[in-house]
């Protein structure tokens, strides 16, 4: 009986390692200022098994989709990169009021797989979601306030 040819549904349950959200400043930012975004992401070459039959998969990052927790997104063909400065990003995003934000990552890859007789193409897609980045978005201010608004969250023009 020959090994059986993986189809989408196979690709989409194989254990594809997920690609790592970043983001600059860290884990906090200003409103109206850009922060930048990136992924550490690459192709993925591992091992599975399909009914009883061993197989290597690779799988390569065609498309990365970003919600940045405050109802929009981006769609990118790109990771992105680590800039020096956050407007110099490659992936940015301007958030326009204060609070907590959980940005999310879905990476989406094209399949190969391989028997031991070179690569094949697997038909279809598999979309892999990152662990959330949490941010803090605080309101930018042209003055000093006398609050410290992260030991006093309520103060003024906190």
């Amino acid at each position: 009986m020959p090994p059986p040819i993986p189809d989408e549904s196979d690709f989409a349950s194989f254990p594809i390692p997920p690609s790592i959200a970043h983001a600059l400043p860290h884990d906090w930012t200003v409103t109206g200022k850009k922060t930048a975004f990136w992924a550490e992401s690459g192709v993925k070459v591992f091992d599975a098994e399909l009914l009883g039959f061993p197989l290597r998969v690779r799988a390569t990052p065609i498309e990365f989709l970003w919600d940045f927790g405050d109802g929009s997104g981006d769609r990118t063909a790109d990771p992105g990169r680590e800039p020096r400065r956050p407007a110099d990003g490659s992936v940015t995003h301007a958030y326009g009021a204060k609070g907590e934000r959980s940005v999310t990552l879905t990476t989406v890859y094209t399949g190969e797989y391989n028997y031991g007789d070179g690569w094949n193409p697997i038909a279809g897609t598999a979309s892999v979601a990152s662990d959330a980045l949490p941010m803090t978005v605080y309101r930018f201010h042209k003055y000093r306030v006398g609050d410290d608004c992260r030991a006093n969250p309520h103060g003024p023009d906190c």
